[in-house]
């Protein structure tokens, strides 16, 4: 990997005010700024999860890479009354779902539960079991009998982050995490995407606002090779970002940005 050059430090200031939803002028004045402090309690989502970056320092003065991309969100489900727990390491039960759900949160591996009281939890990949609880062959006929059996041996932990965690200790934000190989991109790289810079986008708190087209690599997975990211769009079931294609043949410009106050500030609101 080439290495990356270094732009010229910023000076930027982190201001704890409410934005309105339009981009400040590219580039014109070094800031980052949150977002509203307005909050959905179904969200788990604070104004501290989001800050427009907006440098001074155009930031395709960073290496160029070609990527291609897919999404990826987070599995919803409903806690009911003698349904099929999902177990912790030690055996205990940590929630109970329906027979789909179980099987969709343990191959997704990360599940937010609502109870009854409609209180969010969110459940992480913590392991699997030795013997296998459920059988998930009803829902994924295209799996082979191994990845089955390994599905339904999965075991869970409270995640750390309202929307799970990701790879390093790192946890998932909404619109901000991609997952990335880390051969091609080490784990905690700010990526920037132009094609995504304005496009609007809605928050888990409610609130619209234009991306900057900033992305922070804190996550991994086995599918996810070479020149592919994927974008974590939290709970949305679609993609917002026309770049993303989930075809290798639509690949797109980025540019790796070697910044430290902008990886800082990206890296705090992942931790």
């Amino acid at each position: 990997m080439n290495m990356i050059r270094k732009l010229t430090p910023l000076t930027l200031a982190v201001t704890l005010a409410c934005t309105s939803n339009l981009m400040r002028p590219a580039w014109s004045s070094p800031q980052f700024t949150h977002s509203s402090e307005r909050y959905a309690a179904q969200s788990s989502f604070s104004s501290s999860d989001w800050v427009t970056l907006n440098p001074s320092v155009h930031p395709t003065t960073g290496r160029a890479v070609s990527l291609w991309s897919t999404y990826y969100h987070i599995y919803q489900a409903q806690e009911i009354t003698n349904g099929y727990p999902l177990l912790d390491p030690s055996g205990r039960p940590l929630a109970y779902l329906s027979h789909r759900d179980w099987c969709y949160a343990a191959l997704q591996g990360t599940v937010q539960v609502q109870d009854r009281w409609g209180r969010l939890t969110t459940y992480n990949f913590a392991g699997r079991g030795q013997t296998v609880q459920m059988d998930c062959s009803a829902y994924f006929k295209s799996l082979s009998p191994a990845t089955l059996r390994k599905t339904g041996r999965v075991r869970f932990g409270l995640a750390r982050g309202p929307h799970g965690d990701g790879a390093g200790g790192y946890r998932l934000v909404p619109y901000r995490t991609i997952a990335v190989d880390r051969q091609r991109i080490p784990l905690g790289s700010v990526i920037y995407i132009p094609a995504a810079r304005g496009q609007q986008i809605r928050l888990p708190n409610g609130e619209m606002i234009l991306h900057d087209g900033y992305f922070f690599a804190a996550d991994v997975g086995s599918a996810i090779k070479g020149n592919q990211i994927d974008v974590f769009v939290g709970s949305h079931k679609r993609s917002p970002f026309p770049f993303i294609t989930s075809n290798p043949r639509g690949t797109f410009e980025a540019f790796v940005v070697q910044d430290r106050q902008i990886t800082e500030v990206l890296t705090r609101i992942h931790r």
